[in-house]
């Protein structure tokens, strides 16, 4: 199973390099690695839009996770990444914030330094990587 870990690896390739055909080699590389099922979701994550659209958080909502500690291992697959916006994308109504920090913080428990930083700048829309026309 493709992990964030992975998705953060893709990422931080694919912004080391100024060369567009490496940018693809490496995109496609890592998408020949799918399973049926991971295509959808990851090739959204690599183009800096998630399925699910704008999930209601702004900075100050990864601002407060900034304090929380670090597990050692990761152990967030990208399927499990796309299931927890959908959570976050149906919360609704009142106190829908608070639903939104709880899950969110849940997820970062989760997450190593690296996934904490491509998920904040995936959901911000500051996934800056100079190849999402080449997806």
């Amino acid at each position: 199973m493709f992990s964030v870990a992975d998705l953060a690896s893709v990422s931080r390739d694919v912004s080391a390099t100024r060369s567009r055909t490496k940018k693809i080699a490496r995109i496609a590389s890592a998408l020949s690695t799918l399973s049926p099922e991971e295509v959808p979701p990851i090739v959204g994550f690599l183009c800096g839009e998630p399925r699910q659209g704008k999930l209601g958080l702004g900075y100050g909502a990864f601002k407060e996770l900034s304090a929380l500690a670090v597990p050692a291992q990761a152990r967030v697959t990208a399927l499990e990444l796309d299931a927890t916006f959908s959570e976050l994308a149906n919360c609704a109504g009142k106190g829908a914030a608070r639903e939104r920090a709880r899950i969110l913080r849940d997820l970062y428990l989760k997450l190593s330094g690296d996934e904490r930083d491509f998920v904040s700048r995936l959901v911000l829309g500051a996934l800056r990587q100079g190849a999402l026309e080449s997806v």
